[in-house]
């Protein structure tokens, strides 16, 4: 079930939901040539940045979605610390869900990115490691075999969730040439 609660520093103006949404509530605006404007809510569709973090604007800030879940759900002020991050329980940068977030310092989140591999690293003569590998063998085959048929790469890319230079790569078999 959604849970939704008031954003602190924008009350009454914006609230954010338990599943990772923000939207903006019912107000009266008022502008330069009307006396009063009502606007009704709406939900607020994040952009996606080059490093797949999600983005909201509010008013005139910019923030990362899961950082504001993180700090409305368990009341923690929304301040860059240096000392801790907020990262993703399944390593997916656009699940914001708060049971999906979680506290870590950023020591304990560099030692965590080498032993999942997430910080890239190429083996065995620029081939991934099987069991390690952000991409199986299937997907690999899989993105070739819809390049082959009638997809573009960056149709592929929208449905992966991946990088278009990455799916491009892997087409056009400068990736992964073990397969």
């Amino acid at each position: 079930m959604e849970i939704w609660k008031d954003i602190p520093w924008y009350k009454w103006l914006y609230q954010a939901s338990s599943l990772g949404n923000i939207r903006g509530l019912d107000r009266y605006v008022t502008h330069k040539r009307y006396k009063q404007q009502f606007i009704k809510w709406c939900r607020i569709i994040p952009t996606k940045r080059k490093d797949w973090y999600m983005m909201v604007r509010l008013r005139r800030d910019h923030f990362k979605v899961h950082r504001i879940i993180w700090s409305v759900f368990l009341g923690i002020p929304l301040v860059y610390d240096w000392k801790n991050c907020i990262l993703h329980k399944n390593d997916v940068r656009h699940d914001n869900r708060i049971d999906n977030l979680f506290i870590w310092s950023y020591k304990d989140n560099v030692r965590d990115m080498i032993n999942k591999w997430r910080a890239r690293m190429w083996i065995n003569n620029w081939s991934w490691e099987e069991s390690n590998s952000y991409l199986k063998t299937k997907e690999v085959l899989r993105f070739r075999e819809l390049f082959m048929g009638w997809l573009s790469i960056q149709i592929i890319a929208k449905m992966y969730w991946i990088p278009r230079t990455t799916v491009g790569q892997i087409v056009h078999k400068k990736r992964r040439i073990n397969i």
